[in-house]
């Protein structure tokens, strides 16, 4: 079956208590609270007790979701998910702000999906369901046989099979391409909060996380998922550049100033994934067969990236030294340090796979095993194993591996068939869009990408908003 086998009008999703538009200034306005909110929570975890789901849930009553998810969005893309660092204890589970965020829109989620029967007919949705059916399986197999703790039980269900629905929640609060423009105009903005914050512990000296990167040579001006946001923009300034063959003044700030951070973010997988979503933009365009374009952008590029590291070199001081010093240390004469723990990790998940390999060993399987520590000595280490596909392959068996894998395979297939047929304007954002999923895959088998309820949330959401993008651009071709 065809992925989009019948179309509807975009605004056949009934959202009546969804009345009125959010007027720009009181948007910024929300935004702005937010932020503070967002700041002081991370601090205080209490505060988000009461203030997040007053938050959410105020605006609610008057406010088209989109709207509200443009915050959400806002916020995660600039401060991370900061209830997923530092979550709440309640009643011995805890909660996050993605938590609160999927619970308020789930009466829209299924309001929309009853009426709307592309998403119904779709095979990606069926596949979904299918998985999250399946993951109830799995928790039952991790409470009731193999009698495995309850709140990390929970919290391996939630994370793996709760939060893909917020893929529907992406298809749903899009209705328009007018959402899709209102989308790029927030995305644009996030690196100046992101690229703020990482000049602020430059100009201190503090590393992001000293409790992990205590060391002087391991100085890190931001987390991996503010490297990925910046890669997510990054990607989109260059595919608008193709499309629309002009920036803007703060579009070309931003595009010099980018590669300079994902530099020194200290990240050796970020610099990776940088340049490969660079290739992955350049691939798309090529496949436009504008050859003058393409060589003129392939020119500015160079010059782009060229002039950072030029910049870096010549302002950096010590951090450029720093940068220098792992190129060295860590790519040329490959001293790293997952020897010492994630490979025994993994080797303790594949063991636990091969005692279960159909059905797993359920969900909440505490991955512990034994490693050495920076010290040299060998000690019992419980810890995430910084991959989640390999953490779904020994809880849920080949059963559940294979869906989630023929879930994100279906829907990559779909979005990189569509790219090249969508129309100019939405064809910058889903390229990003398509950058930012594989990204997030890639990290999320070396880094805990998934497993974070914020990352989590708004991966899957923002698949159902690109399938959604293609869709829209499909419908218009046939009304016209």
């Amino acid at each position: 079956m065809s992925e989009f086998t019948e179309h509807k009008h975009p605004h056949s999703i009934p959202l009546e208590f969804f009345s009125a538009n959010l007027s720009k200034k009181n948007l910024a306005l929300l935004v702005f609270v937010a932020l503070a909110v967002g700041s002081l929570s991370a601090t205080y975890p209490i505060l988000a007790v009461v203030v997040v789901p007053l938050l959410i849930a105020l605006p609610l009553t008057f406010f088209f979701p989109f709207e509200i998810f443009l915050i959400f969005a806002f916020l995660l893309l600039t401060l991370g998910d900061y209830f997923g660092s530092k979550p709440i204890p309640m009643g011995g589970f805890k909660f996050y702000g993605a938590d609160y965020f999927l619970v308020i829109l789930i009466i829209a989620i299924i309001k929309g999906y009853k009426t709307d029967s592309v998403k119904r007919k779709s095979p990606l949705t069926l596949l979904l369901w299918v998985y999250i059916a399946y993951g109830v399986i799995s928790l039952l197999i991790g409470l009731f046989y193999q009698n495995h703790e309850l709140n990390r039980t929970i919290g391996d269900f939630r994370r793996f099979f709760y939060y893909p629905l917020a893929f529907f929640l992406g298809w749903n609060i899009i209705s328009n391409k007018k959402n899709i423009l209102k989308l790029e105009k927030i995305i644009v903005l996030a690196p100046f909060v992101i690229m703020a914050f990482a000049a602020l512990r430059l100009a201190t000296g503090q590393t992001w996380a000293p409790e992990i990167h205590a060391r002087p040579e391991d100085f890190r001006a931001m987390p991996y998922f503010d490297g990925i946001a910046l890669i997510f923009v990054f990607s989109y300034l260059i595919a608008l550049f193709f499309a629309r063959k002009k920036w803007k003044l703060y579009q070309m700030i931003i595009a010099f100033l980018i590669p300079i951070f994902i530099l020194l973010s200290g990240f050796r997988l970020l610099w990776a994934l940088f340049f490969l979503s660079v290739m992955i933009v350049l691939w798309f365009s090529f496949k436009q067969k504008e050859k003058k374009k393409y060589i003129r952008i392939l020119v500015y590029l160079f010059l782009i990236i060229l002039v950072s590291i030029v910049l870096l070199r010549t302002t950096g001081g010590k951090y450029y030294e720093m940068f220098e010093t792992k190129i060295v240390n860590r790519i040329l004469r490959y001293e790293h340090s997952s020897e010492r723990w994630r490979y025994p990790a993994w080797k303790s998940a594949l063991d636990k796979f091969s005692s279960s390999p159909l059905l797993g060993t359920g969900l909440g399987d505490e991955p512990t095993f034994w490693a050495v520590n920076s010290a040299g000595q060998w000690m019992k280490i419980t810890r995430t194993l910084h991959n989640a596909f390999l953490e779904i392959l020994y809880q849920t068996g080949i059963i559940g591996a294979l869906l989630i894998l023929w879930i994100l395979a279906k829907y990559s297939i779909t979005i990189y068939k569509n790219i090249p047929s969508v129309d100019r304007d939405a064809k910058p954002i889903l390229i990003a869009l398509f950058v930012l999923f594989v990204c997030g895959l890639i990290q999320s088998l070396f880094q805990p990408y998934l497993n974070h309820p914020g990352n989590g949330v708004l991966f899957y959401a923002l698949m159902g908003i690109s399938l959604k993008t293609v869709h829209l651009t499909k419908a218009e071709k046939l009304e016209s």
